[in-house]
């Protein structure tokens, strides 16, 4: 039970710096055409 907790910990960890890093690529993106 606490392994399970402890993987989906770190999975939603990954997906949240995934999804800042997008954010981030996309704030370059958006500043780049303006």
């Amino acid at each position: 039970m606490i392994l399970i907790r402890a993987h989906l910990s770190l999975f939603f960890h990954l997906l949240f710096w995934v999804g800042s890093l997008d954010f981030i690529l996309l704030n370059k993106v958006l500043i780049l055409l303006n």
